[in-house]
């Protein structure tokens, strides 16, 4: 049980990391990208002002996760269900923070799929050589990396934009979005 307990808090760091790393690339860049979340939350405190709340928050998660990362000693048994509570609680204002404040209505414009409607005669096809990564995927639909990232966080996926995505991901990224993926075939030219 404190393995589950313990990869839990690892995990909610993990997607705190992820966060920052969406809002620094789009509002500072992509180059000299901080490694760690402290360094993360530093540098975006420096170039953009991140809200106090999120930043309390965020740093919640930076000690929460590094206190199930490492080893304790003695101090294992700290690590149960309440304190893990309080973590998630600080990752379920991350996220909502990701979503509804800074992704905003472009986020949710683009990741909720086309109502039903009756068949187009011409279906928006996306066609990929494999390998390809978020970034070639994202450039392929017509968004910025960060929105993918942040749909594939919604799914489970938790993935950078260099980091190559299987057929299936990327399909049920393009039906998000109202298009359909077809796997070109690495031999084809």
């Amino acid at each position: 049980m404190l393995d589950d307990l313990e990869v839990a808090l690892m995990i909610a760091r993990k997607t705190a990391e992820a966060v920052c790393k969406i809002v620094f690339y789009d509002k500072v860049g992509q180059n000299n990208v901080p490694t760690g979340l402290d360094m993360l939350i530093q540098q975006l405190n420096k170039a953009t002002n991140l809200p106090r709340k999120l930043n309390l928050h965020l740093l919640n998660l930076q000690q929460h996760g590094n206190f199930g990362s490492h080893d304790q000693g003695d101090e294992s048994d700290e690590i149960d269900a309440d304190l893990v509570a309080h973590c998630i609680t600080s990752l379920d204002f991350v996220c909502m923070w990701l979503q509804s404040d800074y992704l905003g209505a472009e986020y949710r414009s683009s990741s909720t799929p086309p109502p039903a409607s009756p068949p187009v005669v011409s279906e928006k096809l996306i066609h990929l050589r494999p390998p390809f990564t978020v970034k070639q995927l994202a450039e392929a639909l017509g968004f910025k990396p960060f929105v993918l990232i942040a749909d594939l966080m919604n799914i489970g996926v938790f993935a950078n934009q260099n980091q190559h995505l299987e057929a299936e991901v990327a399909s049920k990224i393009c039906e998000l979005h109202g298009w359909r993926f077809k796997k070109e075939n690495p031999q084809s030219e």
